[in-house]
């Protein structure tokens, strides 16, 4: 990779260059805007144009031939515009020899003369570099007169050759710029230069040290002020460090030797881009080891931490039966704060989200509103991908992120379940907190080995049969129903505590005889059928009774007793339950009352213990 640009003297200028342009990549790259692919040089396989070549896009390139030329002439200062003889000497008669400038020109005429410029491929365009302009091409023409032909008078698909031909017989330094690319550079005509031109820019980027100055003011966008001088000389060392003939320099391989100069206050980012055929996944929020890309266990937790603006980029418009997008839209629901998601489309992304939660969370009625999406404007390409080819891999993919996803919602449960447990009133007793850390501490082992109890535990909590199938409650579970999903197991571990004794910790069989499950919802989208939009749980109860299949219910978001949630009076049996339930007695239920509470606040586990059995031995002896 840019293996002619040594820090030799003769050299350097070309190094300052592509410094410069490595830099700029760099740059573009770190901040998630569209970046140059890859930068090299001694490939393109056009002669005389691989001082440096710079992958543009997929399938353009920029060729940058660099003439450090300051003073005097290209070639001698006997050279004319119209290619003269020697006038003596042992070459006497003979045509005066090409200087650079001229075989770098002559060989683009040489070689579009063999192109077809519409179907071009890659597309390329041709940059000559120098410090300044007022060095001599020939007699009467300065790199300036050739520059402002290129900027100034061709304009592609406005500009006609007829148009040039009239601009050189009214100008001096145009017609002497045709003569000079006629004779000294093999230019047929003004077509073949107008085909050649509308691809060529002539730049003057300034000596060495104003180049240097010019990258260490870009490299501050995103590295420490103080240290861009050494940023600068390590991107250097590392072109030098990393040559290879056919190789090329990539920003993210860069960034990795370059990460303890970022800014603190760099936003982070990892793209996933559907090309059609298959998902790239690029970023730079992984940078912990140079061989691995964008990994679910990295980039999970900080795209779901709090302190840190970083962003998920979706280049990709919904696909319906996608795994992966699904996994997508879970990371986005789920953050929250300065974070953003770039999704493009996005108006179809939020639709589709929204129904697969039935426009609710379960935390509010208008918990979907306000999402942390918006539309993703800049979509780029990256060299430096994580390649998901297939829907296999696409599918393994998700399931990473879901996992660590899971795992960083039970890590916070975990932590929420130990404060609430420490925090339970102990100025009457102290039982029941104890009974339910210890119980506590029997439950952890068995979820911490098992993630699929996790899931299945916490599905069941966050979508009741009644929704139907439509809902996705994976997408449910995630950093913002933490409180819920705690709240619910909490009220769980207390009726396991005070109905089975015996230790075991069976969160779903109480004393070996009662199948248990919570609904931790606040919120839900109603019965499968039913379009009237998001509902308390309180208002459609029994519909949610009807249709689950537990002997014990627990609604942990319900504060109305169960008298009052299945419509009877304070006396009346609750005979009327019973029929609740498809092919199943519901043989209690349990919700976050006033007097439970009280009983919880008071902290002995046997007035507890008598209000739950009080209700069991009821509906025992109704049946």
């Amino acid at each position: 990779m840019l293996a002619k640009l040594r820090l030799d003297q003769t050299k350097k200028y070309e190094q300052a260059l592509a410094t410069y342009e490595i830099s700029c990549m760099l740059v573009d790259f770190v901040l998630g805007r569209k970046h140059y692919l890859r930068i090299g040089s001694e490939q393109g396989g056009i002669s005389k144009w691989d001082d440096i070549v710079i992958e543009k896009e997929r399938n353009s390139q920029i060729h940058i031939q660099v003439k450090r030329q300051t003073s005097g002439d290209f070639g001698s200062d006997l050279d004319e515009c119209n290619r003269n003889e020697y006038k003596k000497g042992d070459r006497l008669g003979q045509k005066r020899d090409l200087s650079p400038l001229d075989e770098t020109l002559k060989s683009l005429a040489d070689w579009f003369e063999d192109v077809d410029i519409t179907t071009m491929s890659p597309k390329r365009e041709f940059w000559i570099e120098l410090p300044e302009l007022t060095t001599k091409i020939k007699k009467g023409l300065r790199i300036k007169d050739l520059k402002d032909l290129c900027d100034v008078h061709i304009k592609s698909a406005v500009t006609t050759a007829a148009g040039l031909q009239a601009l050189a017989d009214a100008d001096e330094n145009i017609k002497n710029c045709f003569v000079w690319l006629k004779s000294w550079c093999d230019f047929k005509d003004w077509e073949h230069i107008l085909n050649v031109f509308q691809f060529l820019k002539v730049k003057n980027s300034g000596m060495e040290s104003d180049i240097e100055s010019k990258t260490e003011n870009r490299l501050t966008d995103i590295f420490v002020s103080d240290k861009v001088k050494e940023v600068r000389s390590r991107i250097t060392a590392y072109t030098n460090e990393n040559t290879t003939f056919s190789g090329a320099i990539g920003p993210r391989n860069l960034l990795f030797e370059l990460k303890e100069f970022i800014r603190s206050d760099i936003n982070f980012w990892t793209q996933y881009d559907d090309n059609g055929s298959q998902w790239n996944i690029c970023g730079t929020q992984d940078l912990e080891f140079n061989s691995q890309i964008e990994r679910s266990s990295v980039i999970v937790p900080k795209l779901w931490n709090n302190t840190l603006l970083n962003h998920l980029k979706v280049n990709a418009t919904y696909k319906p039966n996608c795994k992966l997008s699904e996994s997508l839209m879970r990371i986005a629901i789920h953050q929250s704060g300065g974070k953003m998601s770039y999704f493009t489309g996005k108006a179809d992304w939020e639709h589709h989200l929204k129904s697969k939660i039935g426009n609710t969370l379960g935390l509010s009625d208008n918990d979907t509103s306000g999402l942390n999406i918006i539309e993703n404007n800049e979509r780029f390409l990256s060299a430096e991908i994580r390649p998901l080819v297939g829907i296999a891999d696409q599918e393994t993919d998700a399931e990473e992120l879901n996992k660590n996803m899971l795992l960083i919602t039970w890590q916070a449960i975990k932590t929420k379940m130990a404060d609430k447990i420490r925090l339970l009133n102990t100025n009457h007793s102290s039982e029941l907190r104890d009974a339910m850390d210890n119980r506590w501490r029997i439950w952890v082992p068995q979820f911490d080995d098992s993630p699929e109890k996790q899931r299945a535990l916490f599905r069941k909590m966050l979508h009741p049969n009644a929704e139907g199938k439509e809902i996705n409650s994976d997408i449910r579970i995630g950093s913002k129903t933490v409180g819920i999903l705690t709240d619910g197991l909490w009220l769980l571990l207390i009726a396991s505590v005070c109905l089975d004794n015996d230790g075991k910790g069976d969160w779903n069989n109480m004393a070996g005889i009662y199948n248990a499950n919570t609904i931790a919802l606040q919120y839900w989208s109603g019965l499968f059928d039913d379009k009237k939009g998001v509902k308390e749980v309180i208002e459609n109860c029994k519909e949610v009774i009807g249709m689950e299949h537990a002997d014990l219910l627990i609604f942990s978001k319900v504060q109305a007793s169960h008298s009052e949630v299945l419509g009877l009076k304070i006396d009346e049996p609750v005979q009327k339950e019973n029929t609740l339930a498809e092919g199943k007695q519901l043989k209690m239920l349990m919700t976050y009352n006033i007097h439970l509470r009280q009983l919880i606040n008071k902290g002995e586990i046997k007035g507890i213990s008598d209000y739950l059995k009080n209700m069991l031995i009821k509906k025992e002896e109704i049946a």
